[in-house]
Order: structure tokens, then sequence, then C-alpha cells
């Protein structure tokens, strides 16, 4: 009987665990999933004590999940949603109510995003006060030091605030609150009273610096002799007149205090810490090409820095922001990738760019705003569109279109469907994007119009870059061969690449001496194409004697004495084009070619039932879905774009580089 029982016990443990870790599959009751995490995170689920979580753990109603210093989570909701869980923070998760989510911030800040317009209501508690954001919305919620004040974000749709009193306010997109939170407002402190000179803020003794790529952050500090290197991860004490040099690869957090809320550095290039006030431009450009990024909330600032006599502050417009300042000639370019930078100048002379614009810097002097130059290769349809290359990387334009009503749009390019780690997400008015350096494989973009603040309906698009295969059948193929006897009676030959070459062979006739093969086409029997005398019961022709048609041949035995011995009955030979090209076949141009005319002639194959069109004009196809397609040529690198369409297999695009000298 103990035995009995000591067996049910163990087996009912065995079904709770399981159920309780997911091992055969995910609890019917779960409310999130982590999706990946760095450093250290840890869980507390139901009565257990906490432990550090794993890829794939699920949670549920009551459990808590905590992120250490450098510690970050990224969590799949069963809501639709995605939370992304910043250092330092205590997240509880609470019952659900109306369908959707509710979890209380105890302390730190996290960011919620959608990855479909349709994800289900998520409330987030921040002490007393209730932070609902509706379908699609995408915000940061982040908790004071003191834990009586929240900031709270909307980088996309709408939240609303409500109090614990029934009062509600309403944030739309790009927009920034800070609450109050604790159980009264917070009163200032008395303090002594101020000092006359108390409106001027007083000089920051010190920054932090954190090194954290893989490259070198080298540092010399006023009255050393040389630079030294900084540790890996470790924050630093940086005082004003200190050299900071990024070495390739090398990146760093820079910020007036020690987290994670710093801006990132890129080198390689030099910098300079200022002495100046806390609203002041602490980093001075001193060579080399620097990429400056922060994360934030809408509205948040990074760390403003000046270059030949133009001070530059990058501002987050959605989540990110990101200015790169390259060297050229004896001017600067600034281009910013993401969000937006503040440029002022001479004469206070202010200049606003916004993501995917660019310009250059010299003595104080603000030039144009301009937009990269769009790529020869743009894509204005939705939906997969698959690209044939023979570079690795090309330059890619994106264009759309608004619906009626929406002002802009918030424009997200990424390697993953999910849109994580973004080569940009940004909200623009513009209606074109240019990604200089896109690289083989996919890539997912996508639009979702913003209208008075609300997102409309996201379009999605995918660009597959695939290495070119037009060549591949047409290497190193020599003309075929064909045996074609007299046993055979009527032949069809079907050839690809090039004409091929015959051996007519027959029968020896007995008292013959000479044979003559003669070749007619079927449409003109009266003038032979071959008429050729051979000792032997064979004739060999070469490639290209014999073209695409049908044609009749028979053979003529003599004797020694010129008298007919026999003649073979006619037969008929078809010679036929052999479609068996996977896609697309491009005989001419090959790509990288270099020539002198002004137009050429393209010449390929494709498969039956497709179209081609090249340069957007439809090409002339024959009974072998061969075409000829002439294409004019400007000075310079032209690309040709070969598109081919079929119903099944939907259209494909190759490209052909081709320089006119």
């Amino acid at each position: 009987m103990t035995r009995i029982l000591r067996l049910g016990f163990l087996l009912f443990s065995l079904v709770c665990g399981c159920a309780r870790c997911g091992s055969n599959g995910p609890p019917a009751d779960w409310i999130a999933r982590v999706e990946s995490f760095v450093g250290q995170v840890t869980a507390t689920m139901g009565t257990q004590p906490p432990k550090g979580v794993e890829q794939g753990l699920h949670l549920r109603i009551g459990d808590r999940l905590q992120t250490g210093p450098s510690g970050q989570a990224v969590l799949l909701l069963r809501s639709k949603r995605t939370l992304r869980v910043k250092p330092s923070s205590v997240v509880l998760f609470r019952a659900k109510g109306g369908g959707g989510l509710s979890l209380a911030l105890e302390q730190g800040s996290v960011t919620a995003s959608s990855s479909k317009v349709q994800a289900a209501e998520l409330t987030i508690a921040v002490g007393k006060k209730q932070i609902r954001l509706a379908s699609g919305a995408e915000a940061t919620v982040a908790t004071g030091k003191d834990g009586e004040e929240a900031r709270i974000g909307v980088t996309l749709g709408e939240a609303t605030v409500e109090g614990p009193e029934g009062e509600t306010q309403t944030i739309s997109t790009g927009q920034e609150l800070v609450l109050a939170i604790g159980d009264r407002p917070k009163e200032p402190d008395a303090g002594p009273p101020p000092a006359p000179d108390a409106g001027v803020e007083p000089p920051v003794k010190a920054y932090f610096l954190q090194a954290i790529g893989r490259g070198a952050v080298l540092v010399k500090a006023p009255g050393d002799k040389r630079f030294r290197r900084l540790r890996r991860g470790k924050w630093e004490e940086i005082p004003p007149g200190t050299i900071i040099r990024l070495l390739r690869g090398a990146r760093a957090r820079f910020g007036k205090e020690k987290g994670e809320s710093g801006s990132l550095l890129a080198g390689p290039g030099v910098l300079k810490v200022k002495e100046t006030a806390a609203g002041g431009s602490p980093l001075e450009h001193v060579q080399g090409d620097i990429v400056l990024s922060h994360s934030g909330p809408p509205g948040s600032k990074g760390s403003s820095f000046t270059i030949e006599g133009v001070t530059i502050t990058p501002g987050v417009r959605y989540q990110d922001v990101n200015v790169r300042i390259r060297g050229k000639g004896n001017r600067k370019q600034v281009l910013v990738n993401a969000g937006q930078a503040e440029l002022k100048g001479k004469g206070d002379k202010t200049v606003v760019l916004e993501a995917g614009q660019e310009t250059t810097i010299h003595d104080g002097t603000i030039g144009q705003t301009r937009m990269p130059p769009q790529a020869p290769f743009q894509i204005r349809q939705m939906g997969t569109v698959r690209v044939f290359t023979s570079d690795p990387q090309l330059p890619v334009t994106f264009k759309w279109k608004l619906e009626d009503g929406a002002d802009r749009a918030l424009i997200q390019v990424s390697r993953s469907p999910s849109m994580a780690n973004p080569l940009f997400s940004d909200i623009i008015k513009r209606k074109v994007l240019t990604i200089p350096e896109v690289r083989r494989g996919s890539l997912y973009w996508r639009v979702t119009p913003v209208k008075e603040g609300k997102p409309g309906e996201a379009k999605k698009g995918r660009l597959t870059l695939v290495r070119d295969t037009s060549y591949r059948v047409l290497k190193d193929y020599h003309p075929p061969r064909n045996t074609i006897h007299e046993s055979f009676g009527n032949t069809t030959v079907y050839y690809q690449n090039q004409l091929p070459r015959f051996a007519f062979r027959w029968n020896p006739m007995e008292g013959a001496a000479t044979y003559t093969l003669k070749i007619f086409r079927e449409q003109n029997l009266q003038k032979p194409l071959v008429n050729t005398k051979t000792k032997r019961a064979q004739l060999k022709l070469g490639a290209g004697k014999l073209g695409e048609g049908t044609y009749i041949w028979y053979v003529v035995g003599r004797s020694r004495t010129d008298e007919l011995v026999r003649a073979l009955k006619g037969r008929k030979l078809v010679v036929r084009y052999d479609n068996a090209t996977p896609d697309l076949q491009i005989v001419t141009p090959r790509n990288g070619s270099t020539v002198s005319e002004a137009a050429i002639e393209t010449r390929g194959v494709t498969i039956p039932g497709s179209k081609v069109f090249v340069d957007n004009k439809e090409a002339e196809l024959d009974k072998g879905f061969r075409f000829t397609h002439t294409v004019s040529l400007k000075p310079g690198v032209n690309y040709i774009f070969f598109r081919v369409v079929a119903k099944r297999r939907g259209s494909s695009i190759y490209l052909r580089r081709v320089t006119r000298k």
C-alpha cells in the first residue's frame, strides 16, 4: 500500500512538474514566453524561489520577472505583443481583463510593441496609475529612481492613463508624459534659498565611459603621457579634457551617470570631453568617423557634440537615433540613419535633419539638406520580390504610397520578419527610403501609415536577393552530337544551348561504291541544303549546319560505273529547341562587362508560359521563348533589369551591371 501511494505521488509530481515546465508543450494558461535574454534574469514562479530563466520558459499569472543591472529580456505575450524588459526592472504579471493582459511595473522600465495591429489591449500598472495601450500602440514606461514618478513615451498609437479617482489622460504618437505615482503628489524640497546665480547651471565635473565593443577604447586624461585601454564592461569616471580614441570595431557608452541609458559611440575616431554645463555639448570631434546612437522614448536626446564649429544634438522620434559623421575632403558629412539631429552653426542657424537625410558642415557653416542618391534598383510594390544578382551587396530604394489622411508612416526594414534589430525603424513624412548596402538573403520591410497619431493597417513586403544562376546552364557547354540512323525512321532532335552536330548513318548497300546524302528543307524540296558524296556508309555535319526546323533526308547508292543501286526512302528530321531553363538564361550581356557602344543587344531565354521585361519593356519571345532586345546605355555604370513574370512562380528580377566607356 505504501509503495502504491509513493508511486501515485511520484506520478502526480511528474505531471505537475511537466505542466509547469512545459516539457510536453506550453501550459494552457501561459501568458508570456521568454524569447531571448542577456545578463542576469530571474523568475519567481508561484511559491517557488527565484531561479534563472531559460529561453522558451512560459510564465503565468502571479509570476514575477526580474532583471539585473546588465540583464535584459524579450518576452512574447499571448496577446500578440512583444515586451522588452530593461535592466534593473521587476515585472509582475496580473489577472487578465477584457481579453487583454495586465502587468505591474514595480521598478525599472519596459517597452511594449505590437507585431500585429490587431494585438489585444495591454495595461501596465505603475503605483496607483493604470496605463492602457490601445490595439497596435507601442510605448516605453519607466519608473523614477525615487519610485514616485513614472515616464511614458508613446512611439505609435495612443495610450490612456487612468488615476485612482477615475481621471484619464490620453497620450498620442510622439508625446511623452511624466506622472506622479506616489500616494500623494510629490512636493518640492524646501532647501536653502536660491543664490543670485542659481539660474546658471554649474559645469559637469566628470562623465562616465564604458567599453562594450570588440575593438579597443583608449583614453588619455589631462596630465597623462600616453593612452590607456579601458577594460571591457567596466564604467570609468572621465574628467573634462580627456581624449577618447575609438579603434576600428570599438564601441563605448557615454553619459553623465553610470547605467544603460547613455549614448553609444562607435569608431574609428577621436573625441575630446569638454567641461560644460549639464545642458551643453560635452563632446568635441577631433578626427575620424564617429557614429552616435541613443535609445529611449520619443523626445529623449542623446549626448550632443561639436564638430567644425557646429553643435549636433541627436533626438529620438520613434525608438532610436543614429547619427554618422564621416570625413569628406575638408568638409564633414552628417548622415542621420534614425531619429533626427538638430544642427546649430554660425549665427545660431539651426537645421533639423530627419532619418535618411544628410548634409555637410565646415567651419561653422551648414550645407544644404539632401537625400542620399536613389539606387538604380527600386522596389515599388509590396509582397515578395526575388532578385538574382552577381554582386554580393546591392543598394536598394523603397518607395510607397500613403492612404488618404495619413501624413507620415512608420517604416521598418529588418532581416527578421518580427522586425528585431532593424536596419531602419522610424516615423518619417517622406515616401522614399534608400538602403545603401543590402546583402544577399531576405530583407523584410513594413509600412504603417499614421493618421492623427493613430496607426493604420500595416503593409508588408519581402525582398530576397539570390546568387545569380542564369549562367549556370551555359557554362562550359559543348554542342551535342546526335546520330541519325535509317532504322530510326522519322526523328526529332532537341537542343538547349547550342545547335547540335549530326552523324547520319545507314546500312551498307550491296554493290554500292559511293553514297550521296541529300537533305532538303521541308518547305523547299527543289534545292537540297546538303548534297554530299561519300564512300562510307555515314556522313558527319558540323554544329550549325542544320538549324532549327524540319528537314527531309535520304541516301542514294551508286556503283563504280555510277549506276543506281538503291535509294533510301525519305525520312523526316525535326530540330527543335528544348526549353529546359530553370527560370531565365541570359546569354548577353555578361555581368560587369565594359562596352563602348551607346546601345547593346540583350539575348536570353525563359520557360514556357512566362513573360520577360527588359528595363520595364516587354521583350518579344519566339516559339522557343527566346528573346532579343536592344537597350540604350548612358555613360558610366548601367544596371539592366530583366523581370520574369509567371502565373504560378510569381515575379523574379535579374540584374546585369554594364559600364559604358
